[in-house]
């Protein structure tokens, strides 16, 4: 990272305006409540007391998905932590604040479902979602994408995925040809025949992938199987959230 040339990130996290985000976060058109409807709603709220009810209803379905990731205590985003780390004029930016809300708008549903109580799912949702544990755990990428082709992936993952890797290609290639660049976005956008480095073969580089201790960035099991799992809510009792 020292020596690196540039690097590029999906967004510049540092870039956001608390002001002007307070609409886009609590001024979604569609009522979370009414989409999950009582006892998700109920659950979902349980899980994330620091927001009340009332704010809560109002935040778009990928916003409220963010509140349930089970980070370790004061953990830095990666590419928070990477801008962080390096000076300004090293960092380059895949995408625009305005370019990723109006991707989030578009897999608003998907990012919902996310929020239904794994016991509440059906039984082929819940299928998919210990597939794709099972598959993160064995710390297999290209499996990853396969077997996410094989459990169905959602169309929105074109355009969560696909669509933007395609999207980046015009700023990522010169950097990689001219060298010394430091690239880091998601996993999911490195793999599958629409993945960064499937295209990247395609303009003509050679890719490899570089292995390190396994232990120590494979997630414990234990941990893993309890992340994000909301639990099932007690009955519906409108006076706790009213």
């Amino acid at each position: 990272l020292d020596d690196a040339r540039v690097v590029l990130v999906e967004i510049n996290a540092e870039a956001i305006d608390p002001v002007a985000a307070m609409p886009i976060l609590f001024g979604s058109p569609v009522s979370l409540h009414e989409a999950l409807g009582d006892d998700h709603f109920r659950a979902l709220a349980l899980r994330v007391p620091m927001m009340s009810p009332v704010m809560l209803d109002r935040m778009p379905g990928w916003a409220a998905s963010s509140l349930i990731l089970d980070l370790p205590q004061g953990a830095t985003p990666l590419d928070l932590a990477l801008l962080q780390a390096v000076p300004d004029e090293k960092q380059r930016y895949f995408e625009t604040w305005d370019q990723q809300i109006a991707m989030l708008a578009v897999i608003d549903g998907m990012s919902r479902q996310a929020l239904v109580p794994y016991e509440a799912m059906s039984p082929a949702d819940r299928a998919t979602v210990d597939g794709t544990a099972d598959l993160c755990l064995r710390a297999d990428p290209r499996g990853l994408m396969h077997g996410l082709d094989a459990l169905g992936a959602p169309p929105e993952m074109k355009v969560l995925l696909d669509d933007r890797n395609h999207a980046w290609m015009p700023m990522l290639t010169p950097e990689v040809a001219q060298g010394g660049a430091f690239v880091a976005v998601g996993a999911a956008h490195l793999f599958g025949p629409h993945g960064l480095l499937t295209l990247l073969q395609a303009e003509g580089f050679q890719t490899r992938r570089l292995k390190g201790p396994r232990d120590a960035w494979v997630l414990p099991r234990e941990r893993a199987e309890t992340m994000q799992r909301i639990p099932t809510p007690p009955p519906y009792d409108p006076a706790v959230l009213d």
